[in-house]
């Protein structure tokens, strides 16, 4: 959240907290507490929407692609095995089949990728044996198999994880812009005839309602103070 949204966040506990602390005198105004819960009910959505938009998806696709990284250097290292066997046997088949460089993995498409990959394997698999002088083995082949398992396997949900975030992010700014319309044009309203009623009460709602400005405006002064500091430094 930025603090912006945090703020107008804060201001709507602080709406839900002043109501909770004056139940007492206001027992008998039903419609009050009606509006609560529904303060009540935003203030929950925005907080669940808020740990979505929280998630850290740039660690993952970070872990994701060193284990892409490490991949391809298993790729090449049987790559170029296969070419150099298939350099000294002239099998053109087998060498357009094992004819991967690092750059070439790097900018091949996800499905085209995996089906590179997979031809290379069939294509060194009966003849792994000869790739010992370059230090090549079958276990090499099975490692590549079982880690482009577990990459290909992690991509989409990596994927639905940053949408998912992108859609809560969406949803929090809505959600937040609905509940302070609603405080204007229902909360308010409740309490305007507290205002001759309780003028004290209506006061310390209005306090309570204006949270969010008193913050913005501690940030703004703390801004200009640095600012002026640095003029004059």
């Amino acid at each position: 959240m930025t603090r912006r949204e945090l703020n107008d966040l804060n201001m709507l506990k602080s709406v839900s907290e002043f109501l909770t602390s004056k139940a007492g005198v206001l027992t008998d105004y039903v419609a009050i507490f009606q509006s609560k819960r529904k303060v009540d009910g935003y203030i929950e959505e925005i907080e669940s929407l808020a740990q979505l938009q929280a998630t850290d998806t740039k660690t993952e696709f970070k872990i994701q692609a060193n284990d892409k990284g490490n991949l391809n250097g298993l790729i090449v290292k049987v790559s170029s095995a296969a070419t150099a066997y298939a350099a000294s046997t002239s099998d053109l088949m087998l060498r357009a089949a094992a004819n991967l460089d690092i750059t070439n993995l790097k900018h091949l498409r996800e499905g085209i990728y995996d089906l590179r990959i997979k031809a290379m394997i069939v294509a060194v698999r009966p003849i792994v044996d000869k790739l010992a002088l370059w230090n090549v083995t079958a276990a090499d082949l099975d490692e590549i198999e079982s880690k482009m398992t577990l990459v290909s396997n992690k991509t989409p949900e990596l994927h639905n994880k940053k949408n998912a975030k992108a859609q809560a992010t969406v949803e929090l700014r809505k959600k937040l812009s609905d509940s302070k319309k609603y405080l204007t044009d229902t909360m308010d309203a409740l309490m305007l005839p507290f205002q001759t009623l309780n003028p004290t009460l209506h006061a310390q709602y209005k306090s309570a309602r204006k949270l969010e400005a008193r913050v913005a405006t501690r940030k703004k002064a703390t801004e200009e103070n640095k600012t002026d500091a640095k003029n004059n430094g």
